[in-house]
């Protein structure tokens, strides 16, 4: 995640323009190489990556999730209208070549990367100091439920979450402790996903990204909104990175068993996660 000595001092010390061009050519560069490797493993196997993975429905056990993992394939009607695709739970996929390349990439980085780091996180720290860290993340995320509850409309969600940012970042000391859970006051479940759904702003075409994980056209704008939301944004870069990197962390070391049942019990892990993702649109109210 972090550089060391020298180059981090470099990347830190670049314009926010001049790390996002770097980002974007790297992306680019890696994409273009990607493709080329994965036709000429096509080409020489003369087979289709994505029908070898073509399974029948499986049982998601041991999740929050519903039981069928769903695969039909997409209508055009059902493609004239994709609000409705959202809520039907049917998958719109258009790029899903590309996006199961850089599911294969994600693996890669989460084996090598993420679960180690989430392990040593948890054998590091005890628990009660890691539930101080997660509430605190909480807390920092806290504004993004403040900002679409008031998009939404939803004054009683508001004020809730107004309350919970205040008591818990002065009494709760920076949200290190959560007091106004303790109080009654429960954490909503916001995003700027939900405020475009919430008006009817179809759900788009479904995307993955390395570490950002599954994702679609709709949500990939709510995110960039939600991260406008969130103090950190607007501290030093090596503040803000150094946020991103400890929830990321904290959210392996969260869901742990949950991330090991999907592992364990999938045929095609893509399509279960792609599966997760769509019932959780379909559950956005």
């Amino acid at each position: 995640m972090h550089q060391k000595n020298e180059q981090i001092k470099g990347v830190f010390a670049m314009s926010g323009l001049t790390r996002v061009i770097v980002r974007i050519v790297s992306f680019a560069v890696y994409v273009f190489f990607s493709c080329n490797a994965y036709a000429e493993y096509e080409a020489a196997n003369n087979t289709n990556f994505v029908s070898r993975f073509v399974v029948e429905d499986a049982e998601l056990q041991h999740t929050n999730c519903s039981t069928s993992v769903l695969r039909e394939s997409v209508s055009e009607e059902d493609r004239a209208n994709e609000y409705d695709i959202a809520h039907s739970g049917k998958p719109y996929d258009p790029v899903e070549k590309l996006n199961r390349i850089m599911f294969g990439m994600h693996k890669g980085i989460e084996h090598i990367i993420l679960k180690p780091s989430a392990k040593v996180y948890t054998a590091v720290f005890p628990k009660f100091l890691r539930n101080m860290i997660h509430s605190g993340i909480n807390n920092m995320l806290e504004p993004i439920n403040i900002f679409n509850a008031a998009l939404q409309g939803h004054s009683e969600q508001f004020a809730s979450s107004l309350g919970r940012f205040i008591i818990n970042s002065s009494i709760g000391v920076a949200g290190l402790f959560d007091v106004a859970s303790e109080a009654g006051i429960e954490r909503g479940n916001q995003s700027f996903a939900r405020t475009l759904h919430h008006y009817k702003v179809p759900v788009g075409p479904y995307l993955f990204f390395p570490i950002i994980g599954p994702t679609s056209a709709r949500n990939i704008i709510g995110y960039a909104v939600d991260y406008a939301s969130v103090p950190t944004t607007y501290m030093t870069s090596s503040t803000s990175e150094a946020f991103t990197t400890l929830y990321t962390i904290d959210y392996y070391a969260q869901n742990e068993d949950v991330i090991n049942d999907v592992h364990s019990i999938s045929l095609d892990e893509y399509i279960t996660i792609r599966s997760i993702f769509y019932q959780a649109q379909a559950s956005y109210k």
